[in-house]
């Protein structure tokens, strides 16, 4: 994925865009308003990358905090970081969230779809059209992806980012309403153009309430 020019006009029709897409799903100020989000979704791996199927609960807070458990055959994996540091904890026991594991919830948080879809509020990102139907939004911290929308509805499609093993792509479906807010409950997951894995939201809630502190419990 080769990054798009960057001026001040594609930057205006950037922010435009994004701004059509926010219309869209619900609203800019709705969508900025999410403070914290909570995703229960069913994975199911592609059977020639091993066919495992996983439980994933993924919790989001906008002050850039994720906490993420997955509940697989071999066991159960948690962990959670405030963005620079953090814990996980497994079957083989309890470490420091770091390297590449650290690097992926750094992208997890980037791309939160309730922060993606704000992301000209954001003073750290960029918002750059990129083409017909595609925006580049990156930050400062060198994490970047490429958002492709629908530019007659207006509608967001799909994402694709640089990962270790090559790129990858998720394409979003059956868009549900969640607050008055039209989130993908479908993702369809491919790295290098393999598909990889199938992801199925059971269940979406916004602003809980929880808290950091709940958020970050060992448990």
């Amino acid at each position: 994925m080769e990054a798009a020019k960057v001026d001040s006009a594609s930057l205006v029709k950037g922010k435009q865009l994004l701004q059509r897409v926010q219309q869209s799903v619900g609203g800019a100020d709705k969508l900025a308003g999410v403070k914290d989000v909570r995703q229960v979704a069913e994975v199911q791996i592609d059977p020639a990358m091993g066919g495992l199927k996983l439980k994933q609960t993924n919790q989001w807070l906008s002050t850039g905090r994720f906490r993420q458990e997955v509940e697989a055959p071999f066991g159960k994996l948690s962990s959670f970081t405030d963005g620079r540091s953090g814990w996980v904890r497994g079957p083989q026991g309890e470490g420091a969230l770091a390297g590449p594991m650290l690097k992926q919830a750094q992208g997890e948080i980037f791309r939160s779809y309730f922060g993606l879809m704000s992301s000209d509020r954001n003073p750290d990102r960029t918002v750059n059209y990129a083409g017909p139907g595609a925006l580049d939004i990156s930050d400062q911290s060198g994490n970047s992806v490429r958002l492709m929308v629908d530019e007659a509805t207006g509608m967001p499609l799909k994402t694709s980012y640089p990962g270790s093993q090559g790129t990858i792509e998720e394409s979003w479906s059956d868009l549900r309403e969640v607050d008055g807010m039209k989130v993908p409950f479908k993702i369809k997951v491919t790295q290098n153009g393999k598909n990889f894995a199938e992801v199925t939201v059971q269940e979406l809630k916004v602003n809980t309430g929880i808290t950091e502190e709940q958020l970050s419990k060992r448990q």
